[in-house]
């Protein structure tokens, strides 16, 4: 791959969490109104184009397995991050002091599988369609990173540290996906429908999530998902 697309999965997350040392979460619904388009764009992408990719490369037998493997997985890492990659950061006062570390692990793991399907777009042909859904969903990853560390107390320069640190995982799993295509395309394909799982997760997440917790969508959100569905749309004809 080309090195700017490194470049990309490394700035998407640095950005966001660059622009939440200055920006506070100060309106909390224009907040999730772009988790709700990015949750959309990146789920159609995933139906429009990932899924093909894996279903039809005869690779592997019994890739819906692996997709559900990755959905639990998902499931787990959300017990490290209680949520982060949906853009949450709610701090309880009952967290024990290592809870940072445990966050920033399952985050780790959870980027490293994003870097991972950009490959596919670039391989197959795909416009690097997987290439934007991912760097939407990683810039308010990186933003709901840095606030979660800001109400942990955990101080600036530290925070930036691990901003840093967590912004080169997502190209290193892009970096592993292309070792993979030259050395083994078969786990190549596997990890490609452990993610697709992943990602059948976080955006659903993120998109049957409501404001009210009433399970009742604003016309709003109606409106900033059909936004990203058509988006996704459009870059796929």
């Amino acid at each position: 791959m080309d090195n700017w697309i490194y470049l990309v999965l490394f700035l998407a997350p640095f950005l966001g969490g660059t622009l939440a040392f200055f920006f506070k979460p100060k309106v909390e619904g224009k907040y999730k109104l772009l988790l709700s388009f990015s949750g959309a764009y990146l789920f159609s992408v995933a139906v429009l184009h990932f899924f093909s990719v894996i279903f039809s490369s005869g690779h592997i037998e019994h890739a819906g397995v692996y997709v559900l493997l990755g959905f639990f997985l998902q499931l787990l890492l959300e017990q490290l991050t209680r949520g982060l990659e949906h853009g949450h950061f709610h701090v309880h006062h009952d967290h024990h002091p290592s809870f940072v570390y445990t966050v920033m692990l399952g985050i780790c793991i959870h980027s490293f599988f994003d870097g991972i399907p950009v490959f596919s777009g670039e391989h197959h042909g795909h416009n690097h369609s997987m290439l934007s859904a991912m760097a939407l969903h990683k810039l308010p990853e990186g933003y709901a990173l840095v606030v979660l560390l800001g109400l942990l107390n955990i101080k600036t320069s530290t925070s930036f540290i691990l901003l840093f640190l967590y912004s080169l995982v997502a190209p290193a799993g892009a970096m592993a996906a292309s070792y993979f295509d030259n050395q083994n395309p078969q786990v190549l394909m596997i990890l490609y429908a452990l993610v697709g799982g992943l990602i059948l997760h976080v955006s659903t997440t993120i998109l049957f999530e409501s404001e009210s917790g009433q399970h009742r969508f604003t016309y709003q959100k109606i409106a900033a998902v059909g936004l990203g569905s058509l988006l996704a749309y459009l870059t796929s004809i």
